[in-house]
């Protein structure tokens, strides 16, 4: 893809492996895109040939992660910024668009929708007359604009209100591989409000990025209102080995918890570090 590719975050799964979407049956829908703006006209489609549609509408390819639900769709939009079109078209399903270069010499301005990648399409109850109930066009929440992935994700991944949209981003983001924009919105992921994504973040960093963070880490050790979570970032500050790290598993050794307690004694075991039959439990956190 050429170096300008940008990648627009309008839906987001947990995987961002691809296989080619299946076509479905012949479309009950058209599909067309002319600059900024999208026309639909869908009545009763499957998502395959929603997705078949917007190929030949848009000149992208499409590609699936999953099996497709079978569920009639129907929707009639006009002249509808192409963003908000694909997000209504594409509502319930986890997706990414890619943008490239028009022209091989286009510069950053003249980009085109090059791929949508759907990542999962989770079945959706179909109204009592088989086709997906009304939206109201304005009653959506505003799509993000055309703006480099890494920053669209950092913003939905530390201020989406949904607990799922952030983790979701957070996912996204840690293996774009970026790694300069992911791991410092990771690091700050790490005292999300929604203990679920603190987990989550601890994980990716563990998985995506290259050291470890001691200063979040050695806050999440001593302050995560979760025991599990105290624990889980003394065994990834572990691996560090170094005295700081060293140091912060001393301090576990007086965690309020006694399992947090014997994780960290059991840690500097494992280092081969001498601990005293007993701590001082923590009075305070930071």
């Amino acid at each position: 893809m050429n170096a300008i590719a940008k990648v627009l975050l309008a839906g987001l799964a947990w995987n961002v492996a691809t296989t080619h979407a299946q076509a479905g049956p012949p479309a009950a829908a058209t599909v067309t895109l002319d600059g900024p703006t999208l026309s639909a006209t869908v009545h009763e489609a499957s998502p395959g040939a929603l997705l078949a549609a917007l190929a030949r509408g848009t000149g992208a390819r499409i590609s699936a992660r999953h099996r497709l639900p079978e569920v009639p769709l129907s929707a009639s939009l006009a002249g509808v910024e192409a963003v908000h079109g694909l997000a209504r078209l594409l509502d319930g399903a986890s997706y990414v668009l890619v943008y490239g270069a028009a022209a091989a010499d286009g510069g950053p301005g003249d980009i085109r929708l090059v791929e949508i990648r759907v990542l999962s399409w989770p079945g959706r109850n179909p109204s009592p007359r088989g086709t997906a109930p009304p939206r109201p066009p304005e009653a959506d929440r505003p799509a993000p604009r055309l703006s480099p992935a890494p920053g669209v994700l950092q913003h939905e991944a530390l201020g989406a209100p949904r607990a799922e949209h952030r983790a979701e981003a957070l996912q996204a983001l840690a293996y774009l591989g970026d790694e300069p924009r992911a791991r410092p919105t990771l690091e700050q992921a790490l005292a999300d409000t929604h203990e679920a994504i603190r987990a989550r973040a601890l994980e990716l960093i563990k998985d995506t990025v290259d050291g470890v963070p001691f200063d979040a880490l050695a806050r999440m050790a001593h302050a995560d209102p979760s025991p599990q979570l105290r624990a889980a970032a003394l065994a990834l500050l572990a691996e560090r080995t170094d005295t700081a790290a060293v140091r912060m598993l001393r301090l576990g050794l007086g965690d309020p918890d006694a399992e947090v307690r014997a994780h960290a004694r059991a840690l500097l075991d494992d280092l081969h570090v001498e601990t005293p039959a007993r701590a001082p439990l923590n009075a305070g956190r930071w």
